[in-house]
């Protein structure tokens, strides 16, 4: 029996296959793209509800597909924390099955909560049973920015598997500090990154991830403090990452 690929580890490259993007999605082009991919996959299927494609008419379609493609052993699958609590256990419980890890995700197209809220929400994603944590949020103004930081440095110091960030220009910095902060994934677009989501490019966070691996983990755990400082510092005083704070040179320096 095919196991999924859990060796994952800092600078593993991921690829996450969204189903709703595909114009035909179904079990057979699931099965060929997850057994052809060089690379784990996070198996995704985002509904118009939760900023995906996949029409709310056709849920049930939806969370088939999501189940079928639980068979052909990805790395990881990604739940929605919204959904009913019967269908979320069903699925996070096959998913034990097959060995697949669980990323059980939170988004929030508007607005972003308090850090205690924001804390709350990863609380009820650890009751779930999955394994990681996925929060994001539309931060307006440099504060939202900073309480992910804030609630990120937390869930840190808890030893939590975790991803937490803001999207937008003003969440742009978040999704850099979040490795800083103790997260386990950074996601960055293949393509041309969209401004509106703050997206990264796959070439700038290959040479931000490069920059944390040459200034090396055990010292980034003692200065955790420090840099963090450093892009909430960055916060007050610009709406996005300006020209003159470059993240890599601060981890290189």
């Amino acid at each position: 029996m095919k196991t999924a690929r859990k060796a994952v580890s800092f600078g593993c490259d991921i690829a996450e296959l969204r189903i709703d993007h595909l114009n035909v999605p179904n079990a057979l082009l699931i099965e060929e793209i997850i057994n052809s991919s060089p690379l784990p996959l996070i198996i995704t299927n985002r509904s118009e509800r939760d900023g995906g494609t996949f029409p709310l008419s056709k849920e049930f379609l939806r969370l088939s597909l999501l189940e079928a493609s639980l068979d052909f052993f990805p790395a990881f699958v990604d739940i929605e924390l919204e959904l009913p609590k019967t269908n979320r256990s069903a699925l996070i419980e096959l998913a034990r099955k097959r060995n697949v890890v669980v990323i059980c995700s939170h988004h929030d197209f508007d607005s972003t909560p308090s850090t205690r809220q924001i804390l709350k929400l990863a609380e009820k994603i650890n009751d779930t049973g999955a394994d990681i944590a996925k929060l994001v949020f539309m931060p307006r103004q440099n504060r939202d920015s900073a309480r992910i930081l804030e609630a990120s440095k937390i869930l840190g110091d808890e030893k939590r598997l975790f991803t937490v960030f803001g999207m937008g220009i003003n969440g742009q910095i978040t999704r850099l500090a979040n490795l800083i902060a103790g997260g386990c994934l950074i996601y960055c677009s293949l393509g041309k990154a969209d401004k509106k989501l703050g997206q990264i490019s796959i070439g700038f966070a290959r040479r931000y991830l490069d920059a944390l691996q040459a200034r090396g983990w055990s010292k980034i755990r003692r200065e955790r403090a420090k840099l963090l400082s450093n892009f909430q510092r960055e916060l007050k005083t610009n709406k996005a990452i300006s020209k003159s704070f470059d993240p890599i040179v601060t981890l290189a320096g």
